[in-house]
């Protein structure tokens, strides 16, 4: 029985990271989702309530290698929420996972 609730809990931990991906995140009734600029967040969205520089990655393009910058954003969506954190390479979002409840 513990086995199956493990393993039930994991289900619902990856469907919803999952959904929080693909939907995006709302803000004041705009949907952000990925490939939206930094710019564009801060917008819609606002100041986030932690902003954090977590590295870089290297990119190949035509051009040659490059550079981008890695940061996370946080925002808290509201009470009993799950927070939102927001993966920017080089200023475009990539990523939405959800936190711990707030």
């Amino acid at each position: 029985m513990r086995t199956f609730i493990a393993i039930l809990a994991l289900a619902l931990t990856l469907s919803g990271s999952a959904a929080a991906d693909s939907l995006g995140i709302s803000c004041d009734g705009d949907l952000i989702g990925k490939g939206a600029s930094k710019a564009e967040v801060l917008l819609h969205c606002g100041e986030p309530l932690i902003r954090e520089e977590v590295g870089d990655i290297r990119q190949d393009t035509p051009e040659g290698r490059s550079k981008l910058r890695v940061e996370e954003w946080t925002y808290d969506v509201g009470e009993g929420s799950f927070l939102r954190i927001l993966t920017f390479h080089g200023g475009t979002l990539v990523e939405i996972d959800i936190g711990e409840r707030r």
